[in-house]
C-alpha cells in the first residue's frame, strides 16, 4: 500500500470519530431542545389546569354553603335565599340559579326576582344538572347556548340533598368569555396555540396564532392534552408541525453539509498533500523552531476547523439556553402562586411578582429580609417541615406565613432542594395563599354552628334517635315542654310508656308512628306530620304534631305544640261567634265604614231595614241611604266623626223601597289595622219621635187641659198653695186663679178633715202607697162645702217640694173611666187583627215552601227516566249484547255507568228530601226482622271492605221483631255504615243491636280518622260535607245524614252521634219497636 493511500485511509479514520462526535451532537441537542420545549410545555398546561380548576373549585365550594341554607325549606324565605345568591354573583361575578329536579327554573339572579323564566336548557353532552341529577354530586357541564344570556355559556350545579335525596339544584352559570380573556393573557412561544375544550371536544376558550389549522397544522407529536381534575374539561397545547420539527430539520442538513464537505476536504488533501507527507511526517519528528507556522495540513486545518464548529455549536447551545431562561423566567413571574428561590442561609434570591402581591414586599425588601421575615417564626410546625426537607430534600404541607403590614396567613407550601448548573445548593418555595379557602371553611363551620345552636336554641321541641332507638339528642325545648331529660326517656321504649301511659292509645300511637317511618323510607320523602295527645312528667297533656326526616338509618323528629293554638282558635272562634251574636242582637242597625265611606261591617238588622243584600250594602256608601238636606247633614256629621271623634244625628233613613224611618245615629272614631274607621249605631226612633210628639201634643193638652179640664188641679207647698187652673179656682168659688193664690191649705180643707188630710200628706211624702184617691170636703170662699175625690202626688214646683192635687167628683171621674175602657178595648182589637194578618202570612210562606219541594220532586223524577236509559243501555253494551268492544270503550263506558249511577242516587236523595219537605213522604210500614237486614247491607258492603282490609262486626239477638219501613231503615243503615267504611283506613265497623222495652237500638261504629266539635254541629246539615285535614275529599252529596235523620224522624225515631279526631265515631239509630202511627 502506497504511502499516499495510507495517509488517506488514516485521515478517513481521524476524521471519521469527529464526524461521529458531530451526528451525536446534533441529535443530542435536537433531542434536549425538545425536551425543553416539552417540559416548558407541560409546566405551561398545568399551570393554566390549576388555574380553571382552582376558579371551578371555588364556585363550587360557594354553592355548597348556599345548598346547606336552611331557608331552602321554606319557600317563603326563598326571597331572602335570592339575596344571598346575589352576593355570591357579587363575588364571583357569575350568576346562580335555583331549580327544581323537574328543571325548572325557581329564580335566577340575572332576573328580578319573581319574574317567570324557562326551562333550563339540556345541552348536548355532558350536561352538569343531568349528572347532578344522576350522581348526587357537584358536577361541571360542557358549553351551551344560554337563552337569556344570549351567549355561550358554562353551568356548575350543586345538589340540594334533603333526606339523602336531591331535592333542589344550584347552579351558577358564568360567559366562556371569562376563560378566553384569562388566556389571552398567557403569553405563549411564538406560533404555539393553547385550548380549553369541555367534554364534546368543543372550544370553551383558544389562543391561536394567525392563520393557524388545528386539523392540519399539528400533528400527536406535537399536540400535549391535560384533563381537568374536577371537570370533563381538558386543556391542550399544540405546537405547529413546522416549528416542532424545524430544530431536526436544520440540524440534519447542516450535519450533511459537514460530512460531505469534509469527506471531499479529506480525500482531496490526502491526494494534494500526499507529497508533502514525507516532509511533513519528517517535521513532524523535529521540534519547531520558535515562532515557527504551524502545518497547514489540510487534515490539521480540518480538525481546526471542527474545532470552531464545536465552539459554534457551543455557542448555540449556550443562547437556547437562554432562551430556556427567559421562558422559565416568563412561568416564573406569571405564576398564580407566590414562588421563591433562596439560598441554604435562608436569603432570597429571587421572587416572583405574585410573591411581592402576597407579602406586600418588594424585591429589594423581600432581598434583605430573606425567608426568615416572611414565615411565621413562632408557628410549632416550621422547625419539622426544616427537618424534613434537610432529610429528604423536599417538603410539601402548611405554615403560617406574615405579610409586610404583620399580618398571619395560611399558605400551603411546597419546597424543594436542588444545585444549580454550578453545583450550588439552592431552594425553591411555592407559597399558595390560603386565606379565602380558610374563610370559606370556617364559614361552613360557622353554618354548621349555627345549624347545631339552631337546634339547640329552636322554638320547638326536637330529638334524635338513632339505629337502636337511643335518644341521642333532644334540645333545651324538648325539656322544658315535656319535662323529660335523658335519665326519664333515654330511649323511645321509656317515651313511649311515659308520654303514653294508656296502652291502647300508645300502641295505636306506635303503630302509626312506624307506618309513617316506613312510607317515609320507601318513598324517600319526609315523615309525614301527625297530631298526637302526649302526656308530659307533670301530668299535664298536650296535643302535638309530629313530623321528622330520615337521615340514613337515623331520624330526627320535631313537635309542633298545638295546644295553646287550638285553645286560641277555639277562644277566637267564640269570640268572633259571640261578637257577631252581640253586634246582630242589637235593637238597631249596626255600622261600621272608612274614611273612604266604604262599609267594612254591619249586622243583620242594617239588611233586613235596608231592603239590600250584603252584596249590595258592600258597594255602597253611607250616603246613598239619605236623600235631600239630610245627606249633606250626614256628610257634615261623619267628617265631624273622623275629626273630632264622636258624633251624633237624627235623619230619616231610606230603605231600598223607598221607606222612610227617623233613626237616631250615634259616631264613634276607632282604629282598625292603623286606619281610623267609624262605628255607630242607628236606633229606630220612630216610636221615640211618636211619643216625643205626642208628649208635646200631651203637654199641650195638659195646659189646655189645665186650663180648661172641668176638674180642679193645685199645687200647694208648704201649706200653701201656689198654683190651681181656672177650674180649680172655679170650683173654690173664686172668679181667677189668683184669688186663691197663697191661701193655707187649713182654708180650703174642712176643719172636721184636716188632720186627717195633713196626715195622709206626710205619709204619702213618706213614700206609703195607696193612700189616693180619697174623698174630701173641701170649702168654697163663701165657706160652703163641697164633696170631693182627691189625687194627691208629690213633686217638685220651682225647686221645692210640693204636692199636686187633682180635685173632681165622681161624675167626672166615671166619664173618665169609661173613655179609657173603650181605648183599651180598641188596642186590643188592633192586637187581634195584626196577629191574624202574621198568621195568614206564615200559612202563605208555608205553602210556598211546600210548592218549591213539590217542583223539585217532579223535576228530580223527570231526570232519573233518561238516566235509567244510559245505565241500561250502557249495561248492555257492557255486557257485549251490542257487539265487541275494546278495552279502552270497556273502561270509559264504566266511567260513564259510574257517573250515571251517582247522578241517580243523588236525584233519589233530593227526590227523598223533596218529599219529606213536602209532607208526601210515603211510608210502607210492615213488621220484620232487623237481623237479616243488617246481615244483607254487610253483604252489599262485602267489595269495599276487602278493598280495603277492614272488617265489619256484628252482634245481635236472634230475633228482633219491629212494626216500621223496611226499606227506608234499609236506607239509613247503608248510610251509616257507607259513611263508616269511607273515613275509615284501618280497622274495623262494628254494628251492634240492642233492645229496650218499648225501643230498639242499632249503632254503627268504626275506627276511622273522627270529627272535631265544628264539625259535628253541621254534620246533619243538608249537602254539608266533612273534610279531614290531610284526607283528600271523598265524593258524596252532603245529603245522606241529612236525609237519614229525617226519614228517623218520621219513622218516630231520632240518630244521634259521637266521634274524637282520631279515634273514629259513633251513630247510633234509636227507632219504636211499633211505629206511632200503626200498621199501614
Amino acid at each position: 500500500m502506497s504511502l499516499r493511500s495510507l495517509l488517506a485511509r488514516l485521515i478517513l479514520l481521524c476524521v471519521g470519530p469527529l464526524v461521529l462526535l458531530a451526528i451525536f451532537l446534533s441529535v443530542k441537542s435536537v433531542a434536549d431542545k425538545q425536551a425543553e420545549r416539552d417540559i416548558e410545555a407541560a409546566n405551561l398546561l398545568k399551570s393554566f389546569a390549576a388555574l380553571v380548576d382552582q376558579h371551578l373549585d371555588s364556585r363550587i365550594s360557594a354553592l355548597q354553603m348556599l345548598a346547606a341554607s336552611p331557608m331552602l325549606d321554606d319557600p317563603l324565605r326563598w326571597n331572602d335565599l335570592y339575596k344571598e345568591a346575589q352576593g355570591f354573583h357579587q363575588g364571583f361575578g357569575s350568576h346562580v340559579i335555583l331549580a327544581d329536579t323537574e328543571m325548572r327554573m325557581l329564580f335566577n339572579t340575572r332576573v328580578p326576582f319573581g319574574d317567570k323564566l324557562p326551562m333550563l336548557p339540556r345541552p348536548k353532552g355532558h350536561a352538569a344538572v343531568t349528572t347532578v341529577l344522576e350522581t348526587g354530586k357537584p358536577a361541571v357541564g360542557d358549553v351551551f347556548f344560554g337563552p337569556i344570556a344570549k351567549e355561550p355559556l358554562v353551568a356548575i350545579a350543586v345538589p340540594v340533598k334533603r333526606a339523602g335525596k336531591t331535592a333542589f339544584l344550584f347552579l351558577t352559570i358564568f360567559e366562556t368569555r371569562r376563560f378566553q380573556d384569562r388566556l389571552d393573557n398567557i403569553a405563549l412561544p411564538p406560533g404555539w396555540s393553547l385550548a380549553l375544550l369541555d367534554g364534546k371536544k368543543e372550544a370553551i376558550a383558544r389562543h391561536d396564532p394567525p392563520d393557524y389549522n388545528p386539523e392540519t397544522d399539528a400533528d400527536s407529536s406535537g399536540r400535549f392534552l391535560l384533563r381537568s381534575a374536577i371537570s370533563p374539561w381538558s386543556v391542550v397545547l399544540e405546537i405547529p408541525r413546522v416549528i416542532y420539527r424545524k430544530p431536526l430539520i436544520d440540524a440534519a442538513a447542516a450535519l450533511a453539509i459537514a460530512i460531505l464537505g469534509v469527506t471531499l476536504i479529506s480525500l482531496l488533501g490526502g491526494m494534494l498533500t500526499g507529497r508533502r507527507l514525507g516532509r511533513a511526517v519528517a517535521s513532524l519528528a523535529k521540534t519547531p523552531e520558535p515562532g515557527a507556522r504551524f502545518s497547514n495540513i489540510n487534515e490539521i486545518s480540518l480538525v481546526r476547523r471542527l474545532l470552531y464548529d464545536s465552539a459554534d455549536k457551543q455557542k448555540r447551545f449556550e443562547n437556547y439556553l437562554r432562551e430556556s431562561e427567559e421562558r422559565y423566567r416568563s412561568f416564573f413571574e406569571q405564576s398564580i402562586d407566590a414562588v421563591f428561590l433562596t439560598a441554604p442561609d435562608g436569603g432570597i434570591l429571587e421572587a416572583n411578582p405574585e410573591a411581592c402581591r402576597v407579602f406586600g414586599y418588594t424585591m429589594e425588601e423581600l432581598r434583605q429580609l430573606g425567608r426568615d421575615g416572611v414565615v411565621d417564626l413562632t408557628d410549632p410546625r416550621l422547625m419539622p417541615a426544616l427537618e424534613e426537607r434537610a432529610r429528604t430534600g423536599r417538603f410539601r404541607g402548611e405554615l403560617n406565613f406574615l405579610r409586610k403590614d404583620g399580618a398571619s396567613f395560611p399558605g400551603e407550601i411546597s419546597s424543594s432542594v436542588f444545585k444549580d448548573a454550578d453545583g450550588n445548593l439552592k431552594t425553591s418555595m411555592i407559597i399558595r395563599d390560603m386565606t379565602e379557602r380558610r374563610r370559606q371553611e370556617e364559614a361552613r363551620a360557622e353554618i354548621e354552628n349555627r345549624l347545631r345552636r339552631f337546634l339547640e336554641m329552636a322554638p320547638l321541641p326536637i330529638f334524635h334517635v338513632d339505629k337502636d332507638g337511643s335518644i341521642i339528642f333532644r334540645n333545651e325545648r324538648f325539656i322544658r315542654v315535656f319535662g323529660y331529660t335523658h335519665d326519664d326517656v333515654p330511649t323511645l321504649t321509656e317515651w313511649w310508656s311515659c308520654a303514653y301511659p294508656d296502652p291502647d292509645y300508645r300502641r295505636w300511637v306506635k303503630e302509626t308512628w312506624n307506618d309513617a317511618l316506613r312510607r317515609a323510607a320507601e318513598e324517600g320523602k319526609d315523615i309525614e306530620p301527625h297530631e298526637y295527645m302526649v302526656t308530659c312528667k307533670s301530668g299535664e297533656q298536650r296535643t302535638v304534631e309530629i313530623s321528622g326526616i330520615i337521615l340514613g338509618e337515623d331520624f330526627f323528629g320535631t313537635f309542633i305544640d298545638l295546644t295553646e293554638r287550638k285553645q286560641a282558635e277555639a277562644t277566637v272562634r267564640k269570640e268572633r261567634d259571640f261578637s257577631s251574636m252581640v253586634i246582630d242582637s242589637l235593637p238597631g242597625i249596626f255600622y261600621m265604614y272608612d274614611e273612604n265611606r266604604r262599609f267594612l261591617r254591619w249586622n243583620k238588622n242594617f239588611e233586613q231595614v235596608s231592603g239590600y243584600t250584603g252584596a249590595e250594602i258592600a258597594v255602597m256608601s253611607p250616603l246613598d241611604f239619605f236623600v235631600g238636606e239630610e245627606r249633606n247633614i250626614l256628610e257634615a256629621r261623619i267628617s265631624e266623626v273622623f275629626i273630632k271623634g264622636v258624633s251624633e244625628v237624627e235623619a230619616e233613613f231610606v230603605a231600598k223601597d223607598g221607606t222612610r224611618t227617623p233613626f237616631y245615629f250615634t259616631g264613634l272614631t276607632i282604629k282598625i289595622d292603623g286606619r281610623p274607621c267609624l262605628i255607630g249605631v242607628g236606633i229606630d226612633v220612630s216610636d221615640r219621635r211618636r211619643t216625643r210628639n205626642a208628649l208635646q201634643e200631651s203637654e199641650a193638652r195638659y195646659r189646655a187641659l189645665l186650663e180648661t179640664a172641668p176638674v180642679g188641679i193645685a199645687v200647694h207647698a208648704e201649706g200653701k198653695i201656689v198654683f190651681a187652673n181656672p177650674f180649680g179656682a172655679h170650683l173654690l168659688g173664686a172668679t181667677s186663679k189668683e184669688q186663691i193664690a197663697g191661701k193655707p191649705i187649713q182654708q180650703i180643707i174642712h176643719p172636721d178633715g184636716i188632720k186627717q188630710a195633713q196626715d195622709r200628706i206626710l205619709r204619702m211624702l213618706a213614700g206609703e202607697k195607696g193612700l189616693y184617691p180619697s174623698e174630701d170636703v173641701y170649702l168654697r170662699l163663701d165657706g160652703s162645702p163641697i164633696n170631693v175625690e182627691v189625687m194627691a202626688t208629690p213633686l217638685i214646683y220651682q225647686g221645692k217640694p210640693a204636692v199636686q192635687v187633682i180635685v173632681a167628683d165622681i161624675t167626672q171621674r166615671k166619664r173618665t173611666e169609661e173613655e179609657l175602657g173603650k181605648y183599651r178595648d180598641h188596642l186590643e182589637d188592633l192586637v187581634r187583627e195584626r196577629t191574624k194578618e202574621l198568621e195568614q202570612a206564615n200559612l202563605r210562606l208555608q205553602e210556598l215552601d211546600r210548592l218549591k219541594s213539590m217542583f223539585i220532586a217532579s223535576m228530580s223524577h223527570e231526570l232519573r227516566t233518561p238516566l235509567n236509559s244510559i245505565i241500561g243501555f250502557t249495561g248492555i253494551i257492557l255486557m257485549g249484547m251490542s257487539g265487541p268492544i275494546s278495552d279502552v270503550q270497556r273502561k270509559q263506558l264504566g266511567m260513564v255507568k259510574n257517573s250515571a249511577n251517582h247522578l241517580l242516587a243523588l236525584i233519589n236523595d233530593v227526590i227523598d228530601v223533596s218529599k219529606i219537605e213536602a209532607g208526601k213522604a210515603d211510608l210502607g210500614i210492615e213488621v220484620f226482622d232487623l237481623r237479616p237486614l243488617i246481615l244483607e247491607v254487610k253483604e252489599s258492603f262485602a267489595v269495599a271492605l276487602s278493598s280495603k282490609g277492614l272488617s265489619l262486626k256484628f252482634q245481635a239477638d236472634e230475633e228482633l221483631h219491629v212494626t216500621s219501613d223496611r226499606r227506608r231503615v234499609n236506607q239509613i243503615l247503608v248510610n251509616l255504615v257507607g259513611n263508616a267504611v269511607k273515613f275509615t283506613e284501618a280497622g274495623s265497623v262494628a254494628v251492634f243491636v240492642t233492645k229496650s222495652e218499648r225501643r230498639v237500638e242499632i249503632s254503627v261504629s268504626d275506627t276511622g280518622v273522627g270529627m272535631t266539635e265544628k264539625d259535628m254541629e253541621r254534620l246533619f246539615e243538608a249537602f254539608s260535607r266533612i273534610h279531614i285535614q290531610s284526607r283528600p275529599m271523598v265524593e258524596g252529596t252532603g245529603l245522606g245524614l241529612y236525609l237519614s235523620r229525617r226519614i228517623a224522624a218520621l219513622l218516630g225515631g231520632e240518630i244521634t252521634a259521637k266521634s274524637e279526631p282520631g279515634k273514629g265515631s259513633k251513630f247510633t239509630l234509636s227507632l219504636p219497636l211499633v211505629y206511632p202511627g200503626g200498621k199501614s
